[in-house]
């Protein structure tokens, strides 16, 4: 082997090396960034998801009902919140209003009903007008996991 030869031989094991220790450097980057997108997409240090969730559906239904006008006037609205599949939503926060006015607010039991009592209501006469001839309107404000909804019942009257 001329002097030649093992100087090309000596080059190329050198290039060689340096080609491996890109190829160790990148592996080390490459590792890095998939430390950093999993902790970053799986509540990590950023706490954020990658991709943004999208919001289910829900179905809101507000129940007509009865009021009595007697020694005291009473009512109750009750509104129902169900997922996309009809399974109710417990624990959810339903707001109850006539005619833009808030008249107060129910949470969902396990059958994704909320009630409320119009009782505290019921020395307001105009309010008794209003909701008697408009009904009343269930507010769903939703939340990180659905959508908002609205509903709206009428309210009959009952004479006692």
């Amino acid at each position: 082997m001329s002097d030649g030869d093992q100087k090309l031989i000596d080059a190329l094991q050198e290039n060689n090396k340096d080609l491996r220790n890109q190829i160790e450097e990148l592996k080390k980057q490459l590792e890095e960034a998939k430390k950093q997108q999993s902790s970053s997409s799986g509540g990590g240090q950023s706490g954020q998801s990658s991709q943004p969730v999208e919001k289910q559906a829900v179905r809101l239904t507000a129940s007509g009902t009865k009021g009595k006008i007697g020694s005291l006037a009473g009512g109750q609205g009750l509104a129902r919140l169900l997922d996309r599949d009809g399974e109710p939503i417990e624990g959810e926060t339903i707001v109850f209003s006539v005619d833009g006015r808030e008249v107060g607010t129910g949470t969902t039991d396990a059958n994704g009903e909320a009630v409320i009592q119009s009782g505290q209501y019921a020395g307001d006469p105009q309010m008794w007008v209003q909701a008697l001839g408009n009904g009343y309107t269930a507010i769903y404000n939703g939340s990180k996991k659905y959508k908002p909804a609205k509903a709206n019942a009428q309210i009959g009257v009952g004479i006692v």
